[in-house]
């Protein structure tokens, strides 16, 4: 199957795919190879049009990106990366677009992941779109300088997201109805296009499955079952070091854990039912926005255990609503939500607010990877970022991180240094 895009012709796969024939095109390329003199540039569109077909029916390099657990070893890697990928109902109407933006905190992931094939999304009458950006220093290394101007790999998604609107109908979408969409980094990124002047009009709607470029992240979810009794109240806590997490990650859906419906085998092979409980997971401050210690009122430092502490109050406030019975709450989390357990056991602020708690790795005590800090280390590693940003020293040094920009601290703070500070 062969689809004519200006003066070039792409040749792709027809699947079958639940019951729907869907076209699919693999590794189109939508700019210029970024090798060379274009390291680090803005991204280039290909201005010439292609002397042969372009062959979509196989898998292309995936950005360079440093080894990880999450890419198949048989996906290899290249700065010749900037491509996408398209699954399109086969039909002759226009159809809405998706148009999809991986995670892995800009430094990892790949359009060619399994997870990530659009061919069963395309049976809902929508063509999917995938796309490809540089990561790591490749698309974030910034340099001062016009042909190294810094997020060139979010540059990447806004070329990717002209090409769509300029080509969508060749491949039966319509290009005034594209929803961009994307998971924790992608969600970031979704973000950035919204707020972005440079993205205004190439899209009509957007979904952040995650992350946000915004500071504004106090939320929680909850899962609870149909029913009318008061159940039980499992609140959970993330982990991730207190610099990584988020409560939409996919592995921390509470729908299952909530459900007294599944029916599970134990190896007696006795049917056992699940539990029946009301499951609420939390978000709270990482990083420099969390644990920063400015030794006064106004930064007094753990204010990521703070939002944890206020989260638990709503909870007991405001769980009846949902099903759940205040006085039978336990909380739990693993790793650094472990950690955060401990903390809530032994913290007076905590008193009476739970009943059970569960810790499914580290502890406050006696953990040599996330070790507390004191007063005087939590404070210099606060100062530290406000000369890196070159803040006035006759100025006041919180004021100015409360001027500067959340990318600007993040730049400065070393995710493997976020110690709570002993109180």
């Amino acid at each position: 199957m062969c689809t004519f895009m200006e003066t070039r012709v792409v040749r792709g796969r027809t699947l079958h795919v639940l019951d729907t024939n869907v076209d699919q095109f693999l590794g189109i390329p939508y700019a210029e190879p970024p090798v060379g003199k274009h390291r680090f540039a803005k991204p280039e569109p290909i201005l010439k049009p292609f002397p042969n077909i372009i062959d979509a029916t196989k898998l292309k390099y995936s950005c360079i990106q440093p080894p990880n657990i999450y890419i198949k070893p048989e996906l290899h890697y290249s700065e010749d990366c900037l491509v996408l990928n398209i699954w399109t109902p086969n039909t002759t109407a226009l159809k809405p677009v998706m148009f999809w933006i991986y995670g892995g905190g800009l430094t990892m992931g790949s359009i060619f992941q399994e997870w990530y094939n659009g061919s069963a999304l395309a049976t809902n009458d929508v063509v999917v779109v995938s796309v490809n950006y540089r990561l790591g220093p490749f698309g974030f290394l910034y340099g001062d300088r016009e042909d190294a101007p810094g997020n060139v790999g979010l540059y990447d998604q806004l070329l990717a997201l002209k090409w769509v609107r300029e080509n969508a109908h060749t491949f039966g979408g319509d290009r005034d109805q594209i929803t961009i969409f994307g998971e924790s980094a992608g969600s970031w990124s979704v973000s950035a296009h919204i707020l972005s002047p440079l993205s205004k009009g190439l899209f009509k709607r957007a979904i952040m499955e995650s992350g946000a470029l915004i500071e504004d992240c106090l939320v929680l979810n909850i899962w609870t079952t149909n029913t009318t009794a008061l159940k039980p109240v499992m609140f959970w806590i993330y982990g991730g070091g207190l610099a990584a997490g988020s409560i939409y990650e996919p592995q921390f859906n509470g729908s299952a854990l909530a459900t007294n419906d599944v029916v599970v085998v134990s190896l007696a092979n006795h049917s056992l039912d699940t539990n029946d409980v009301v499951v609420v997971s939390v978000n709270y401050r990482l990083g420099p926005f969390g644990f920063l210690y400015g030794d006064r009122e106004d930064a007094p430092g753990n204010v990521g255990f703070y939002d944890q502490l206020l989260g638990l109050k709503w909870v007991r406030k405001n769980i009846h609503s949902f099903g759940g019975d205040r006085d039978e709450i336990t909380i739990f989390g693993e790793s650094a939500g472990s950690w955060s357990v401990s903390a809530h056991i032994l913290s007076p602020l905590s008193k009476g607010l739970f009943k059970r708690a569960i810790m499914e790795s580290a502890a406050l005590m006696f953990n040599i990877d996330k070790d507390v800090v004191n007063k005087n280390e939590a404070l210099s590693q606060g100062k530290a970022i406000a000369t890196q940003l070159k803040c006035n020293k006759t100025e006041d040094w919180i004021h100015c991180l409360r001027r500067a920009d959340a990318n600007d601290i993040l730049k400065y703070w070393d995710p493997f240094a976020t110690h709570p500070m002993l109180i």
